[in-house]
C-alpha cells in the first residue's frame, strides 16, 4: 500500500463521514450495460469504507471486495453484517481470484492506486467471458469551470498548495483510461461524466478535504489551520450551505466473447 492510500487506513469513520456516493445515473448503466442484478458476480478493487460496495449489495450483487487495508476491511464487513459480502485483504495485485469468474469487476475511486500493467490485464482475467469492467471516479469540481467557492478557496490554495486528491488528476486523463482497456483486449470500451448537484454544510465540506490523502499528509497543525480556514469560508460567505456541482467519470469495456 503506498503511503498516500494508507492514509485512509488511519481513520475509516472519517473517510465514510466525508465522502459522498456516486450519481444514481452511473449505477443504471452498470445495470442497463454491464449486467448488474440479482446474482451478479462482483469483484470490487479497493471498497474503501464501501460508498459503492452498499450500492452494488442493494441491487442484489454477491461481492468479492480486495481491500489493501484491514481497517477498513473490517468496517465494511461490520458495515454489511449477513450481505452477500466477501472482504479479502490484499492488493489488487497480490490476490489470486479465479479465472474467468466474475460477471463485473469494479473500481469505485481506487484503480489508480493499482499498477495498470499488473491491474489491468488481472481484470481480464477475472472476467468470464462477455462481463465487463467498469472503473470511475467522483471529481470533486464542476464541469464547467471554478465555481464560486473554487474561487473563494483559492487564496488558501495559494498558500499552503494545491489539496486535491492525485485520482482526481488522474481520473480526468481519458486519454490515459481508454487506450489501457483498449489495449489490454477490451471491447466497447466507453468513457461518460455524470455531474450531480450536491449540497453540503460546513462540516460536511470540512470533512470532505480531511479525506484527501496529501491533507492528511499534512503536518497536524497545519491540517488544522487549512480545514478551519475553508469551513469558515463556508460559513462566512456561503451562510454555511455551499451547492456545488460534482461529476463521476465512468470507464467501462467488456471482456470479447460470452
Amino acid at each position: 500500500m503506498s503511503e498516500f492510500a494508507a492514509t485512509f487506513e488511519r481513520d475509516p469513520e472519517g473517510y465514510a463521514a466525508g465522502r459522498p456516493g456516486y450519481p444514481a445515473e452511473l449505477f443504471a448503466v452498470l445495470e442497463a450495460r454491464c449486467g448488474l442484478a440479482e446474482g451478479t458476480t462482483v469483484v470490487e478493487i479497493g471498497p474503501g469504507t464501501g460508498q459503492a460496495t452498499a450500492e452494488l449489495l442493494r441491487r442484489g450483487a454477491h461481492v468479492h471486495a480486495v481491500e489493501p487495508g484491514p481497517g477498513l476491511a473490517h468496517h465494511l464487513l461490520d458495515q454489511h453484517v449477513g450481505e452477500p459480502l466477501e472482504v479479502t485483504v490484499s492488493s489488487f495485485e497480490d490476490v489470486a481470484l479465479p479465472d474467468a469468474a466474475a460477471d463485473l469487476v469494479v473500481a469505485a475511486t481506487s484503480f489508480h492506486w493499482v499498477e495498470p500493467e499488473i491491474g489491468v490485464p488481472k481484470v481480464m482475467a477475472a472476467l468470464r467471458p462477455g462481463g465487463w469492467a467498469a472503473i470511475w471516479w467522483n471529481l470533486f469540481f464542476d464541469p464547467l469551470g471554478p465555481d464560486a467557492f473554487s474561487r473563494a478557496l483559492d487564496p488558501i490554495f495559494e498558500e499552503f498548495g494545491d489539496v486535491e486528491s492525485p485520482a482526481f488528476v488522474d481520473a480526468r486523463q481519458e486519454e490515459h483510461w481508454l487506450p489501457l482497456l483498449r489495449e489490454a483486449g477490451f471491447a466497447d470500451v466507453a468513457a461518460e461524466r455524470f455531474p450531480w448537484d450536491v449540497e453540503q454544510s460546513s462540516a460536511d465540506i470540512v470533512a470532505l478535504f480531511s479525506t484527501f490523502s496529501n491533507m492528511r499528509m499534512r503536518p497536524l497543525a497545519e491540517r488544522t489551520q487549512v480545514l478551519a480556514r475553508i469551513g469558515a469560508v463556508a460559513d462566512d460567505r456561503f451562510g454555511g450551505r455551499v451547492r456545488r456541482t460534482y461529476q463521476a467519470v465512468l470507464y467501462t469495456g467488456r471482456k470479447p466473447g460470452g
